[in-house]
């Protein structure tokens, strides 16, 4: 690639990243707005659902003093109503509570500078939250079978958590462009502490990575796709560098490729 190339690429990629800023700012002053909304509703569940269990009250109350009749008949119609009603309340406050602790994990990264600590997380927490906003992409919800194996023993992460949902996003969605043509798809993810180290594990069954571009995987602008800039892998690796950290291809062989991610699992991350 000659300069002029280079410039190019460059300004392409430039104006791209300043596209996501400015809908970065408009999705932070969504999520705020949003989150008032959440608890409202959250708020009128909790209340629909106390309305339904005094209704029942009531209803059986009225039962106990009615005789067989139509009467009688219009009100366990009633009560069964009222029951069916009082479960979609349930759904509902169910979905609000997932709704909820999104939007707290969210809030928590448009709230701090990308360097300052904010108070204990894990590897996986990072994993979890990226894998719930990638569930508004159709093809990781429902066009691929997903293993997740997350270690238990994990230690707490103090800083820099910007910078490792970032490079945990790169790795996921490097995995999913490699299967997105394939009916068998599959993304394995998992944790594990080992030598000091945390590690986050991302393999795939796409296609094998030719060996004369494993070392390119990490260059700026290299990519096997014409819709990607190819510097998703390039800045991950730059994004962790400075905490001690380090992605890498461990494999690629037919049905099998992993990509690694490690920080140290003590002062690494404190940045």
């Amino acid at each position: 690639m000659d300069d002029a190339t280079k410039e190019e690429a460059w300004e392409r990629a430039y104006l791209a990243q300043s596209h996501d800023a400015v809908v970065g700012r408009l999705f932070k002053g969504l999520i705020h707005n949003m989150n008032g909304v959440v608890q409202a509703f959250a708020m009128q569940g909790e209340l629909f659902g106390m309305m339904f269990d005094q209704a029942d009250g009531m209803v059986a109350e009225i039962l106990n003093h009615l005789s067989e009749g139509s009467g009688r008949e219009q009100a366990e119609k009633l009560r069964d109503l009222l029951y069916r009603r009082s479960e979609g309340v349930t759904l509902m406050e169910e979905k609000i509570h997932q709704g909820q602790v999104i939007m707290g994990r969210t809030l928590e990264l448009v709230d701090f500078s990308p360097t300052a600590g904010i108070g204990p997380y894990t590897m996986n927490s990072v994993l979890r939250t990226e894998m719930e906003f990638l569930n508004a992409d159709r093809f990781f919800k429902h066009g691929l079978r997903k293993e997740l194996h997350l270690a238990d023993d994990l230690p707490p992460l103090a800083s820099r958590q910007v910078e490792l949902h970032q490079a945990v996003l790169a790795l996921l969605e490097n995995s999913l462009d490699a299967v997105r043509d394939r009916e068998d798809a599959l993304l394995s993810i998992s944790t594990a502490r080992r030598d000091g180290m945390v590690m986050v594990v991302v393999g795939n069954n796409g296609p094998v990575i030719a060996p004369a571009d494993l070392p390119r995987l990490f260059e700026p602008f290299f990519t096997t796709r014409e819709d990607r800039f190819g510097l998703g892998l390039y800045l991950a690796k730059r994004l962790v560098a400075p905490c001690g950290g380090d992605i890498r291809c461990e494999e690629s062989a037919p049905g099998r490729t992993r990509f690694v991610l490690t920080v140290p699992a003590d002062a690494g991350v404190a940045g």
